[in-house]
């Protein structure tokens, strides 16, 4: 695979090709999307960019940043109400786990490269599934800590309530 990897700050001209992406992929979610990041800008202060990620001229990732004010300077981070502070990539519809492995693992490469220059006091991503492969942030010398969470249905809530441990 060429290692023709590029980055730069997307534009609103940009943003239904995310939205796309978002869209598409299991790492997507509400979160990374340029309306919902807008609300919370607006309801709770700070600002937005998104980083993409292309191959050649394709968008095949990203990660939308949500920046506040600290008392010593800007933080990018999750907060209450952005549940996933995560990285966004493509999919790969490939027999050869891998060639998919490896295809993963050069977005995520590529876009630490360009987060660690970003002008910030600090940075925590809340990773979202399935994105599970976290070398590239170790290689990196990131500080890793996994989080766990269980998705639950909830179109019966009566159902749900009863399969949950009382406790």
């Amino acid at each position: 695979m060429s290692t023709s990897f590029t980055t730069r700050l997307l534009t609103e001209a940009d943003y239904d090709r995310w939205i796309s992406l978002v869209s598409a992929v299991p790492s997507g979610s509400i979160f990374a999307l340029p309306a919902y990041l807008e609300i919370l800008c607006g309801a709770a202060g700070g600002r937005f960019e998104i980083v993409g990620v292309f191959h050649r001229e394709e968008m095949v990732g990203g990660m939308p940043l949500y920046f506040r004010r600290g008392r010593l300077g800007e933080v990018a981070s999750h907060r209450s109400l952005l549940s996933y502070h995560s990285p966004v990539i493509r999919e790969y519809a490939t027999g050869n786990p891998g060639e998919r492995t490896s295809r993963h693992l050069k977005i995520l490469e590529t876009l630490i490269d360009v987060l660690q220059q970003i002008p910030c006091l600090h940075m925590a991503l809340q990773v979202r599934h399935p994105i599970a492969d976290v070398r590239p942030f170790q290689a990196a010398g990131w500080q890793v800590r996994p989080h766990y969470n269980y998705l639950v249905e909830f179109s019966d809530v009566a159902e749900t309530w009863a399969r949950m441990d009382q406790n």
